[in-house]
C-alpha cells in the first residue's frame, strides 16, 4: 500500500514539473517590454452601429494610432478612424412627420480618442484591454452638415509579437456614444492590426 502510494505521488511530481517545464518553454527568453517605446500602426475591419428604431448600418471601418509605453505594463494610446456606412436606411413605415422621430443613419463616422491601455505581457501573443475618451462625427445621409458628440470607448484585443519592431493583432472595440446615447446606443468595431515599434 505504502508502495502505491509512493508511486502515484511521484506520477504527480512529474505531471508538474513536466507542465512547469512546458510553460517555461512556451515563453519567450526575454520579455517584450513596452516602457519607452514608441507605437505607430494601423488597421481596417468590419462595424456595426445600432440606430435608435432604424436598424443596424454595417460599415467598413479603419483607424491610426499611436502608442508610448509608459511602463512595462501601460501605454498612452491616441487612436483615430473613421467608418463608411452604405446607404442601407430602411424605408420608413410611418408618413412623415414620423421621419423627424427617427435618428439619421451617417454614412459617414469619424472618431478620435486619447487614455491608455494595459499590457499582459506573458506570451508572444499578448493581450491588451483600455479605454479611451475623445470624441466622434456624424455626417451624410440624412444629416444636416456635421453632427458631433462626446464620449468613449473599450479596447480588447491581443497582438502577435514577430519581433520587438513589429507586431499583428486583432482588435475589438466597443464605443459609448455618450452625448448621443440615445439615438446611437451601440457602435462596435474588429480590426485587423500591424504595428511597428521603436525606441525603448
Amino acid at each position: 500500500m505504502t508502495v502505491f502510494v509512493n508511486r502515484s505521488r511521484t506520477a504527480k511530481r512529474i505531471v508538474c514539473v513536466a507542465a512547469l517545464a512546458g510553460t517555461m518553454l512556451a515563453c519567450p527568453l526575454s520579455a517584450h517590454a513596452f516602457e519607452k517605446l514608441h507605437h505607430l500602426g494601423g488597421g481596417v475591419g468590419p462595424s456595426i452601429l445600432n440606430v435608435h428604431n432604424n436598424g443596424n448600418a454595417l460599415g467598413l471601418s479603419a483607424e491610426g494610432h499611436y502608442a508610448y509605453g509608459l511602463s512595462d505594463t501601460f501605454n498612452f494610446v491616441v487612436e483615430g478612424g473613421a467608418t463608411l456606412f452604405p446607404m442601407n436606411e430602411p424605408a420608413l413605415k410611418c408618413a412623415s412627420p414620423c421621419a423627424d422621430k427617427r435618428p439619421p443613419m451617417p454614412s459617414l463616422l469619424g472618431q478620435l480618442g486619447v487614455g491608455a491601455i494595459y499590457n499582459l505581457d506573458v506570451l508572444k501573443f499578448v493581450p491588451y484591454g483600455g479605454i479611451l475618451v475623445g470624441g466622434y462625427s456624424l455626417s451624410g445621409g440624412r444629416i444636416d452638415g456635421v453632427n458631433l458628440a462626446a464620449g468613449a470607448q473599450v479596447l480588447l484585443g491581443v497582438d502577435w509579437h514577430t519581433s520587438r519592431s513589429v507586431a499583428f493583432g486583432l482588435g475589438i472595440r466597443q464605443h459609448f456614444i455618450l452625448t448621443k446615447f440615445a439615438d446611437y446606443p451601440s457602435f462596435s468595431q474588429v480590426f485587423l492590426r500591424a504595428e511597428y515599434k521603436w525606441g525603448g
